[in-house]
Formats: C-alpha cells, structure tokens, sequence
C-alpha cells in the first residue's frame, strides 16, 4: 500500500536536541548516574539514531515502505523495553519516552497501510491527547504545535481528517491509553485551520501581457496611387524592392523590441 510522504524530520530533531537534555536532567542524581540510568540514556541514543537515519526520511519520501515494518516494530519493542527500565529507576516514565513510544507506534501503524491509526498515534503526542504521554514535560506543548502544523500542510492526512466522524465511530481504534476528548478538540482545531487555509487561497489570474504590440500589416502605409510614404511622410516609389530588412527589422531581434521603419 502507498502512503503519503510524511515527514516527522522535525520532530526528531527535538527529540534529539531537548529531548535527549530532559531526559538526562531526569535520570541525573546527586550522586551521579548510575549503570541503570547510563544504559536508558544509551537504548535512547541507538532509539533515535535508527529514526532519524532508517526509518524517519523514508517515511519522508512515502509510496511502498511496508519493508520498513519488520524495523519498525523491532524498534516498538526496543523503545517498550526503554519505558520499563525508566519506570524501575525513576518510578515513572519520562515525558521525552512516551512521545518516542508514540512516534514509533505511528510508524508502525503507517508502515503497515493504517493511516487512520497513525494519525492516532500522532495526535496522541499533543499534551493531555495521550494518557500515557506525560503532558508537563517541557518540550511536550512544542512538539504537539509540530504535529498539528503537520497535518495541517499534509493534504492526504488532512483528507482523512475530514472524515473524522466516521473514524471516531470504529471505538476500537480508541484504546484506554488515549483521551478522546483532548484529540477531538485538537482534530476540529486542525479542521478549522485547514478549512481558513483553503478559503484564503488566491484563485489563480491569468493575464497574457504582451508588451507594447506593433501592426506588421504595412497596406495601412499605402494610398490609392501605388506610393508608400513612411513615417517621416518621405514617399517610397513602389517599384523600388524593399524588403522587411528596409524598416530595420532584424530576423534575429524581437519586433517588440526594437521596430525602425525608416532607412
């Protein structure tokens, strides 16, 4: 199945940047790292470096990617197994994990022909859209601005976004894990600004300017007794041969552009 180019470069790019920071801030303790915490910060590191290098520009490019589901699914369990290791150590799962865990799982869903289950996904990175996506983390609200900007300018994804009522009535698309009403909110959002970008599109205008024009049609310059006059009114016997070439009319310059019709 052929998918739509979606390009999540972005995304990644914070996740890389200010993710990779609010993770390290959250595992970091008075007393250091500690082997626990030091082996989450590398699954992470190897976690983003197969999306930003393997799977994240082909999803870019779109059309037949379904060979990239084996990685993508591989990469769910990797990132599955990221989350409980930082729930031993800390409790909790960190904000920057949860939206990794969302991102993999919409490619997956992509990679695999489900559209409507990576749009899920996707929206399920916008704070408060996801219960298992920690809201309050701080680059939480960024990267929810980023996913809505994408739908928004992805036409295929916002076709299937115009369809949100019959998608909302398949109720096993809806897991436990996503909050229903915080996704509605964001879907007619993105509803709202797409119907505003379309009404502001300027209907294309045409105008076909041609410059100055020239008559070419020289018998307006002859009178009734065979004699031609010119411009400066100087009259032309018209048994002399004068070609085009007399009126200074070269075949190499435009006639528009420069037009002399006297010697």
């Amino acid at each position: 199945m052929r998918i739509p180019p979606i390009d999540l470069t972005d995304i990644i790019k914070i996740l890389k940047r200010e993710g990779a920071d609010e993770l390290t801030s959250s595992l970091r303790s008075p007393g250091g790292y500690s082997i626990g915490t030091i082996g989450i910060l590398a699954e992470w590191n190897k976690i983003i470096k197969v999306l930003e290098f393997d799977l994240i520009p082909q999803l870019a490019k779109g059309g037949e990617i379904g060979n990239l589901l084996p990685a993508a699914k591989a990469l769910s369990k990797s990132v599955g197994a990221l989350s409980l290791m930082a729930s031993q150590f800390l409790s909790f799962v960190p904000g920057p994990i949860g939206i990794v865990c969302s991102i993999i799982n919409a490619i997956v869903c992509f990679t695999s022909g489900n559209i409507i289950g990576g749009l899920l996904e996707l929206l399920g990175c916008i704070p408060g859209a996801k219960f298992g996506v920690k809201g309050g983390c701080k680059i939480a609200t960024t990267i929810g601005n980023k996913v809505i900007k994408l739908i928004e300018k992805n036409p295929e994804l916002a076709k299937v976004l115009k369809n949100w009522e019959k998608i909302v009535e398949k109720k096993d698309l809806l897991t436990k894990d996503f909050n229903f009403t915080k996704i509605k909110e964001a879907t007619e959002k993105i509803q709202k600004e797409i119907v505003r970008i379309e009404n502001n599109l300027q209907k294309p205008v045409r105008k076909l300017d041609t410059c100055a024009s020239y008559d070419l049609n020289f018998n307006h310059l002859t009178n009734k007794r065979g004699i031609q006059q010119n411009i400066l009114g100087q009259t032309i016997n018209k048994g002399q041969q004068h070609n085009i070439s007399t009126y200074g009319i070269s075949g190499t310059t435009s006639p528009q552009a420069v037009i002399r019709l006297w010697k």
